[in-house]
């Protein structure tokens, strides 16, 4: 199961948005302080300030006021990680998770001969989950095709993944200094 990693993911606090305007006016100073860029905060410097003012965000008043901008999964950083987390592979082979689907029937073409060089049975069924046509599994998305969440904050895509109907996207991006922020 992913984990999310709250401290290391971004928030926005977009100035317009519903339920700004309902935030006490010394915590939304103080997020807008910490914002590395207008708006976006990094978890680790919002937790504090939740805690420092005593608010609840998941209060119904502030619906609107905050959104996760990027959700984060729980890594070491590295490129290796990243890979892990984003196909939940973990570190052994107990660790993988089942996933019930028929490789046979859905991967197909270059993907399917590529997937034939791994070995191990269990691992190649996992890996082939991220393969897909989308209708079980997910397919994967070359890294120039469309944009993503953070495009504009100078992070690139190294890969990225999605579902065939448009409800999941993981993406392994390479974070710029600016978004990565102080390592903690």
């Amino acid at each position: 199961m992913p984990r999310f990693d709250a401290s290391r993911s971004l928030f926005d606090f977009a100035a317009g948005g519903p339920g700004r305007e309902a935030l006490p006016p010394a915590f939304a100073a103080a997020v807008g302080t910490a914002c590395f860029r207008p708006s976006l905060i990094r978890g680790a410097d919002l937790a504090p300030l939740v805690e420092e003012h005593g608010v609840d965000l998941g209060v119904p008043a502030f619906e609107g006021a905050w959104s996760v901008r990027f959700a984060r999964l729980v890594s070491d950083g590295t490129l290796f990680g990243a890979f892990a987390a984003a196909l939940q592979t973990g570190r052994t082979p107990e660790e993988l998770l089942e996933f019930e689907f028929d490789p046979e029937e859905e991967v197909t073409g270059s993907w399917a001969e590529e997937l034939a060089a791994v070995g191990d049975p269990a691992l190649r069924h996992h890996v082939a989950f991220f393969c897909t046509g989308g209708d079980s599994g997910l397919v994967p998305v070359d890294p120039g095709s469309r944009g993503h969440a953070l495009a504009g904050e100078g992070c690139t895509r190294v890969i990225g993944w999605e579902d065939g109907y448009g409800q999941i996207e993981v993406d392994v991006l390479r974070l710029s200094e600016q978004v990565a922020g102080p390592r903690r």
